[in-house]
């Protein structure tokens, strides 16, 4: 069973207002996903930097788990599939 993708799929950018981080819609346009609301420029920032790694960051740890036990780490793999759980909303 292959799970559907629960939200937009990367790449994602920051747009050129630096505030909107968009992602490529079906017709590969960039379109406005999220626009993070912070007073403070650096968590501002540092927020949108993080929310645009996503992506990648799934991508990531998906990879990491098709090594299954690979780490040598249990406290690592748990946490993998942890983060993977919480970003597919599990």
């Amino acid at each position: 069973m292959t799970t559907q993708t629960k939200y937009t799929p990367g790449p994602w950018r920051i747009a050129e207002d630096q505030w909107t981080i968009e992602g490529k819609n079906s017709g590969n346009c960039w379109v406005p996903i999220a626009k993070p609301y912070e007073e403070n420029e650096r968590n501002r920032d540092a927020n949108r930097n993080l929310i645009c790694a996503a992506p990648d960051l799934l991508k990531a740890c998906k990879a990491v788990k098709k090594l299954k036990g690979m780490t040598g780490d249990a406290n690592i793999d748990n946490l993998i599939h942890k983060a993977i759980a919480k970003a597919e909303g599990n």
